[in-house]
């Protein structure tokens, strides 16, 4: 068959060029190299979501006042695998009697900086999901 810009197509009695799938006998429809890059390159950015979000690492630092930003020192860190284990660096000060303890004002910002990531996460994944379900 010819097609002609500005010429309707003629389809009576031509054969089909692209074959719907049969889901019977296993045949699959072709796709072209675009689609099937364009495929490939969205599981690749997905693959790469969820291995960024199998780990998230939270880190506090300080600064002196009038200090330089980028020699800012980690006050606490806190890593939560995807499969739940997680691990802490607290901040810690030593009471009047010499005794270490918790920092507990750097240690409450740190938290609501952990609590802030994990809620981002989860909606992040939500989201995720959503568009794979197609929803």
């Amino acid at each position: 068959m010819n097609i002609v810009p500005g010429k309707p197509a003629d389809f009576k009695n031509k054969q089909s060029i692209v074959k719907p799938m049969d889901s019977k006998k296993g045949e699959k429809m072709a796709t072209s190299p675009e689609l099937k890059q364009a495929l490939k390159d969205a599981a690749d950015a997905i693959a790469k979501y969820v291995k960024d979000a199998a780990t998230m690492t939270v880190e506090t630092r300080y600064v002196e006042m009038g200090g330089d930003v980028e020699k800012a020192k980690l006050a606490a860190r806190t890593t939560v695998k995807l499969d739940g284990d997680s691990e802490s660096i607290l901040p810690m000060k030593k009471s009047a009697e010499g005794e270490l303890v918790v920092d507990t004002v750097v240690y409450e910002m740190h938290q609501e900086n952990v609590q802030a990531a994990i809620d981002y996460r989860a909606e992040m994944l939500d989201r995720l999901l959503t568009v794979l379900r197609g929803e």
